[in-house]
């Protein structure tokens, strides 16, 4: 190649990039319990570390739901007289009627 063309110019010919191999790391142990129960679902660590990162999130919400559930009714904390029926009122033994706090006086 005549140095006065355009292009790319190269030392020598016969130069060649050194390649440098890197010993794979060893699949993690919950990897391949993942690709062997998912039964080739997760063919690769990549994917069974992405079946795992899944399952750690599906177990965040469903912890978060048990622990913060919204629909969850909170009990009253005081028993009202109000609110006793006549039918518990004639159980009650005596004196413990007038124990019971009154919302209204």
């Amino acid at each position: 190649m005549n140095p006065n063309e355009k292009g790319v110019i190269f030392e020598s010919e016969s130069s060649i990039a050194p390649v440098i191999i890197r010993p794979s790391k060893p699949t993690s142990g919950m990897a391949r319990m993942v690709m062997r129960i998912t039964g080739g679902l997760a063919s690769n660590e990549t994917q069974a570390n992405y079946v795992l990162i899944g399952f750690v999130l599906v177990a965040i919400i469903f912890s978060y739901l048990f622990t913060f559930n919204p629909a969850r009714k909170i009990p009253e904390a005081t028993q009202y007289r109000d609110k006793i029926s006549q039918e518990v009122r004639a159980k009650l033994p005596p004196g413990v009627w007038e124990t019971i706090p009154a919302k209204f006086r």
